[in-house]
């Protein structure tokens, strides 16, 4: 069962750094709800502001603080995220793929912790011998959130490992974003479109990708949500430099550049990030044709 020993080792690793999740059924102590719920909005605040690396920390101690008090889907969910944009939008940006991978992993083990408390039923299939991807169908509306920071951490951390690691988790990530796209096709400015974007590039003579599909992907999550950089971002990375497309390559980084990322004030870190990778892309255009 390849998918435990992914979370064997998200246990021992997000035991490190975060309170663990009482799962059993013990009686809990009583839970102060006015402290849980100023705990959790300090943190949104913070979180907010996460183009500041500081605040962003301060958010995620404070949200940790809130899962050690009142374990819940939707905090373990908000953790999920918010180490992938630490991840993603802080080290990715500055190429420190150490503290990068672990971060993803660490948001892909409070992802699983979110399913834990939104689809138990999925978990107990997989304890009986399941395969996540065969049961990833089954996770309810209410964990969409968790469902898709797992798999988004799950892909991102795969895809850094080299091939091997990403074949082996490919059909998981694939089919919990699958079900992100049954219940949402729009989800995080049209996130499952975007992912199936990369997708059918990454499979290309693999398992069945196709060049033509992926821009239909690409060009409909820049549709359905313009505001969001990444999209032409990851067009440009994955889409343009496999076609050799050098310049479409550089009309979609462009227009990134160009962007007023202060009109869209509630993706401003994550609009400053994509900008960031797309002058460094640009930077290096001699690389890639």
């Amino acid at each position: 069962m390849r998918v435990y020993f992914l979370f064997a080792y998200i246990f021992l690793l997000s035991s490190c750094t975060s309170p663990q999740a009482r799962w059993d059924a013990r009686a809990l102590p009583k839970v102060d709800e006015n402290k849980v719920t100023a705990l959790e909005s300090r943190g949104d605040r913070l979180f907010a502001h996460r183009v500041d690396k500081a605040k962003l920390l301060q958010a995620l101690d404070l949200w940790e603080k809130v899962a050690a008090e009142q374990p819940s889907g939707r905090i373990f969910a908000k953790l999920s995220r918010g180490h992938y944009f630490l991840a993603d939008s802080i080290y990715g940006v500055r190429r420190d793929s150490e503290k990068r991978d672990k971060h993803l992993v660490l948001g892909l083990g409070f992802g699983e912790k979110s399913l834990h408390i939104f689809a138990p039923k999925v978990v107990e299939d997989i304890r009986k011998g399941a395969k996540f991807y065969q049961v990833a169908k089954n996770v309810p509306k209410e964990g969409l959130a968790g469902l898709y920071w797992y798999a988004t951490n799950l892909s991102a951390w795969a895809t850094s490992q080299g091939f091997i690691t990403r074949l082996r988790y490919k059909d998981d990530s694939h089919a919990a974003m699958q079900r992100v796209k049954e219940i949402d096709q729009n989800y995080f400015y049209s996130g499952p479109n975007r992912y199936f974007g990369v997708w059918e590039v990454l499979t290309l003579g693999q398992a069945g990708g196709n060049l033509a599909r992926a821009e239909e992907l690409f060009a409909e999550a820049a549709r359905w949500a313009p505001q969001y950089l990444g999209t032409k971002v990851l067009w440009a990375e994955f889409l343009c430099v496999k076609k050799k497309d050098k310049q479409q390559f550089e009309k979609l980084l462009k227009e990134v550049v160009a962007t007023n990322i202060m009109q869209y004030p509630s993706l401003e870190a994550e609009n400053h990030a994509e900008q960031e990778k797309a002058r460094r892309l640009l930077s290096e255009i001699n690389a890639y044709f």
